[in-house]
């Protein structure tokens, strides 16, 4: 079922019987990142004091300043997020939106959801 071998299996138990269950943790604390916590708390503060900022645009910026390029995009997205960022929608809101528009086309909405279906079936 684990497709393993029985002298992987074996190994373990003998480790077990000898020194207990601690013994069967995992000890592997993970890779050094790339930046470190001042470098990533440094981006987030510049992030969350932009309008918007595109994933090209991070990634351009930490290469310029820390001299760091992830191999995978998540790490932008993840950088994007902490500072309040999406990376769907890179800007924190929209700058061209008109309030008045947006409630009368929600008035809109609403009149037509109360009107009869002019649709017969059958």
């Amino acid at each position: 079922m684990l497709n393993v071998s029985e002298a992987f299996v074996s190994k373990w138990k003998i480790r077990f019987e000898n020194e207990g269950a601690s013994a069967l943790k995992l000890n592997y604390k993970g890779g050094k990142g790339f930046l470190t916590d001042d470098q990533r708390d440094e981006i987030i503060f510049f992030l969350r004091r932009q309008p918007h900022y595109s994933v090209e645009e991070l990634r351009d910026y930490i290469e310029r300043h820390y001299g760091v390029v992830y191999h995978s995009k998540q790490s932008y997205y993840d950088l994007l997020k902490a500072g309040r960022l999406s990376w769907h929608r890179t800007q924190a809101a929209n700058p061209n939106r008109d309030e008045a528009q947006v409630l009368q086309k929600r008035a809109a909405i609403k009149k037509t959801r109360g009107a009869p279906s002019r649709h017969r079936f059958g």
